[in-house]
């Protein structure tokens, strides 16, 4: 994690964050403290994301985040080869 108001985490593992979405940081070390719930503004790539922290500092390590995704009930993507017969079925049940 660094920044001076734009906080820029970057992760292990590619995710499937949004701008947008709420994320929680715990256990980050750095003053002053990163740990709270955060907005993302910007996904620069798969392994990164970028939030606002007033006031924060230079430079952050460590740490978890934790991350509720939003799901949008008719949302729906479908890659179907011109050869393969598929059916799809969409229910909001």
């Amino acid at each position: 994690v660094a920044g001076t108001t734009k906080l820029t985490v970057t992760v292990t593992n590619p995710h499937v964050m949004q701008v947008g979405d709420t994320v929680t940081l715990s256990g980050v070390t750095g003053s002053p403290t990163a740990n709270t719930a955060l907005t993302i503004t910007a996904i620069p790539d798969r392994t990164s994301f970028e939030a606002t922290l007033t006031g924060a500092g230079p430079t952050y390590s460590g740490g978890t985040v934790s991350h509720q995704g939003r799901y949008y009930k008719y949302r729906l993507w479908v890659a179907v080869h011109a050869s393969a017969a598929v059916r799809v079925t969409v229910s909001d049940k």
